[in-house]
């Protein structure tokens, strides 16, 4: 007997636009929605998975280098992983970790108004009153989050196989399911590429 043939993944990234109108839906006056911007940027970032995000510990961010490094226990696949941050990021992160030191003891980066470890539940349930409040009429997960990062870095030029590495992925076909390349993108890598173009000119 054949293997049934899995579903492709069907979640569908946000568009540049929505994007955007979703990262300006937190109220970043408020400390805890200003975590969340944080949280957003840190996943765009890096593509960082929500339990990893949940799990994050100071010392895995590497101010000097530049990156995460998560280890191999808190890795879906059991190995260890870089994850490069942009200067940006780092700021964000920095500032966090400063304002929750001066009220918390705490190893963990994002925490709840009481210096608690984040669930993943508390973080999902923000992230469905920012699309609410963006009118989007559909949930957005971190996950689809997730989503953007693959495919926005992959339309940008990243190789699939410095992709598969950030994303933490054992099997390439894994990091392929996630890029879901736009019918726009398409469209001019199509027009910078096509043959018949190459001869016109």
């Amino acid at each position: 007997m054949s293997l049934l043939r899995q579903d492709e993944d069907t979640v569908q990234p946000l568009t540049d636009d929505e994007l955007k109108q979703f990262m300006r839906a937190p109220d970043q006056r408020q400390w805890a929605q200003w975590r969340d911007y944080v949280i957003m940027t840190l996943i765009l970032a890096a593509g960082c998975r929500l339990n990893e995000i949940c799990a994050l510990e100071k010392p895995e961010v590497n101010f000097v280098k530049k990156h995460i490094a998560l280890p191999a226990a808190k890795n879906k696949n059991r190995k260890s992983r870089i994850m490069p941050l942009s200067m940006e990021t780092l700021r964000l992160l920095k500032q966090l970790i400063a304002e929750s030191e001066q009220h918390f003891s705490t190893t963990y980066v994002f925490t709840t108004n009481y210096g608690e470890p984040l669930s993943e539940k508390t973080i999902q349930k923000a992230f469905d009153k920012y699309a609410e409040k963006a009118k989007f009429g559909r949930s957005v997960s971190p996950h689809v989050l997730r989503h953007n990062f693959a495919t926005m870095a992959a339309e940008n030029g990243m190789s699939i196989f410095h992709l598969q590495k950030i994303m933490g992925h054992a099997d390439i076909a894994t990091t392929r399911k996630y890029v879901q390349i736009s019918e726009g993108s398409i469209a001019e890598e199509h027009r910078k590429h096509s043959p018949l173009s190459r001869l016109r000119r």
